[in-house]
């Protein structure tokens, strides 16, 4: 395997994820929990400065966050916030710099748990800022962004779970008025289950 083919795998497969409780329990029982987390996105994958599109990005990202969450009988209520702050890319298209300015976001979501294991959530995410400067020039990009989605869980055991869910850009400045929709699997390890 080349450099160049390890860097693009690596771009595929590192997310930095460190994630801590600080306050309640790590289990699905509990009444309230304070989450502080921290994502990292390393400049790592294949980039050439001549293309306007790569598959790495030349710069680091970090995004810290903090998430708290109450339960009251079945329900949860849940809320984040977090700011992505980037480095610049000193090597941009063409040999400028590019600097983006921290993209700061909040989340809500409300999460009903049934009797029978199954569980549905709704959801609602605002995200603003992101502003960038190429060259020393403000690009006109600034994200001011709403999105709404949903989501139900079916356990499949203990450690298995099948979820399908939904979202939608309710409100969106740039780039971001769009649906997804998805199904994915889930496996949990680790103590506590």
């Amino acid at each position: 395997m080349s450099i160049s083919d390890r860097r693009r795998w690596v771009a595929y497969a590192i997310h930095l994820l460190a994630a801590f409780v600080f306050l309640g329990t790590a289990t699905a029982a509990r009444a309230q929990d304070i989450e502080p987390r921290s994502y990292s996105n390393a400049p790592v994958g294949e980039y050439d400065d001549s293309r306007v599109v790569n598959i790495g990005t030349n710069r680091w990202a970090f995004r810290p966050e903090i998430g708290v969450s109450k339960a009251v009988g079945r329900w949860t209520f849940e809320g984040t916030a977090s700011v992505t702050l980037f480095t610049d890319n000193t090597d941009f298209y063409g040999g400028t710099t590019r600097s983006q300015n921290p993209i700061y976001s909040a989340q809500g979501n409300v999460i009903y748990s049934f009797q029978s294991g199954i569980w549905a959530a709704a959801g609602i995410t605002y995200f603003a800022g992101g502003r960038t400067t190429i060259g020393g020039v403000l690009s006109n990009d600034l994200q001011q962004n709403w999105r709404v989605g949903g989501l139900l869980a079916f356990p499949v055991n203990a450690r298995n779970s099948l979820k399908v869910y939904a979202s939608s850009g309710v409100s969106a400045r740039t780039g971001n008025d769009f649906d997804a929709a998805g199904l994915a699997w889930q496996y949990r390890w680790g103590g506590g289950i």
